[in-house]
């Protein structure tokens, strides 16, 4: 995972935490993922990974948020 992060040039952890798990700011993980800035912390890097090179697979709850994003957006 941490080298994952270097490639990604964010911290995994801040998402991925996993449940029950707090992030370096003590937010639990999955309350991180839905407030974190998504256009200034890093995250477009993610979903490049994520969706377009499709690297990584999104879990159930990484396509809820990135659908609500898109509905957010009118996409």
């Amino acid at each position: 995972m941490f080298e994952l992060s270097d490639l990604m040039g964010t911290e995994c952890n801040f998402c991925h935490a996993g449940k029950g798990k707090l992030t370096p700011k003590g937010e639990t993980s999955k309350t991180a993922f839905v407030t974190r800035d998504w256009a200034t912390e890093g995250t477009k890097r993610c979903l490049e990974c994520h969706i377009e090179k499709k690297q990584f697979a999104l879990n159930f709850y990484g396509w809820q948020v990135l659908n609500a994003l898109k509905g957010l957006k009118g996409m």
